[in-house]
């Protein structure tokens, strides 16, 4: 799946800069932004499904002999890097949205 420019380091800088202050920019900012939506939209939605996937996956049995603490503790060790991505969708997702909305308002004034 590709991003508008093929990767985040646009969408990182937008929005790690302030807000523009001229109308014009603002403009131009929220059109960038708003084309960021659907795909970061759905690579959180692509994670969230791989991390349910692994999950299941890597369920154990509890024939094992293991404690529900141990089977827990070996999950959550088994799906780590598939969390941490899916928690970096959802926030980098938050952060954009927040960002629309603020443009949204301040065009709005």
């Amino acid at each position: 799946m590709n991003l508008p420019s093929n990767n985040f380091q646009e969408l990182i800088d937008l929005l790690s800069c302030p807000i523009p202050e001229t109308i014009d920019e603002q403009k131009v900012e929220l059109a960038t932004l708003e084309s960021y939506t659907l795909p970061i939209l759905q690579l959180k939605d692509e994670n969230r499904r791989l991390l349910v996937l692994k999950r299941n996956q890597y369920r154990h049995p509890s024939e094992k002999g293991l404690t529900d603490f141990d089977r827990r503790t070996m999950l959550e060790a088994d799906v780590s890097d598939e969390e941490k991505a899916y928690n970096d969708y959802i926030s980098m997702y938050d952060s954009l949205v927040s960002r629309i909305e603020s443009l949204r308002l301040l065009l709005s004034l």
